[in-house]
């Protein structure tokens, strides 16, 4: 954890948010780009901050410093829509703009804790970098919301981004696991088009995946529609997905 985010941390341990975010702002002017401990941390206090003023109003400095030192548990999982518009008014309010990295930090937090909700409504109204869609699907095909994922499987696609081959096995593992064979196929072809490594694509995606969820029917249909798509693997990758076929 940096310098920055240590003093930050202190400040919001002692009840003082207003200078941890005036801490942020320096941190920003001298060019240094805040972590995702630093963003936690801030989150983190701003919950406190609004958990003891439902007390009555009284703040109590030894209560703050307690849930300080033990934190929230989970706190981007139970971070809510109302937290993040006020730290990015915090943000704002102390002189800094929020950057892409400020996005790209709170929402990757956000999927990894599969608080996809949140994580969407922030990236509304932006045009994602490629590492915050596939933030956002391999959340949705964690959840098993498969229907969203290709959804954002044809957004990405169509805006030029690469969906990651691990989301892009859960995907079509998960659409097979429902029976939905016909889906499963429209974005395999999808995939094929968009520059991978077929080789790539047989081993992390077909081995890895189909073969191993037990899904061979459908995975001799997918490494089919390779072949009528002219996708060339070389002779190692064939052998080996021949094997798992059908065991020889």
């Amino acid at each position: 954890m940096d310098l920055y985010t240590l003093i930050i941390d202190a400040y919001g341990r002692m009840g003082l948010i207003d200078c941890a975010f005036d801490v942020l702002k320096y941190m920003l002017d001298a060019g240094c780009q805040p972590s995702h401990h630093t963003y936690c941390s801030l989150i983190k206090h701003l919950s406190h901050q609004n958990l003891v003023k439902t007390n009555d109003g009284i703040v109590f400095l030894d209560m703050v410093s307690r849930f300080s030192s033990t934190g929230i548990p989970n706190i981007w999982k139970t971070m809510d829509f109302k937290i993040a518009l006020e730290l990015f008014e915090r943000i704002v309010g102390h002189g800094c703009a929020p950057n892409l990295n400020t996005y790209r930090e709170l929402i990757t937090g956000l999927c990894k804790e599969r608080n996809l909700e949140v994580a969407q409504s922030l990236s509304m109204g932006m045009s994602p970098s490629e590492d915050i869609y596939n933030a956002l699907l391999n959340c949705c095909c964690e959840l098993q919301l498969y229907g969203k994922a290709v959804e954002l499987v044809d957004t990405m696609i169509e805006h030029g981004s690469l969906p990651a081959l691990e989301s892009c096995k859960m995907l079509l593992c998960g659409l097979l696991d429902e029976e939905n064979s016909a889906k499963a196929y429209s974005v395999f072809r999808r995939m094929l088009c968009c520059g991978y490594n077929y080789d790539e694509i047989a081993w992390k995606v077909l081995l890895d995946g189909c073969v191993k969820r037990g899904h061979l029917n459908s995975c001799s249909e997918l490494l089919s529609i390779m072949e009528k798509m002219d996708c060339q693997l070389h002779p190692e990758s064939y052998s080996m997905l021949i094997q798992g076929l059908f065991g020889t």
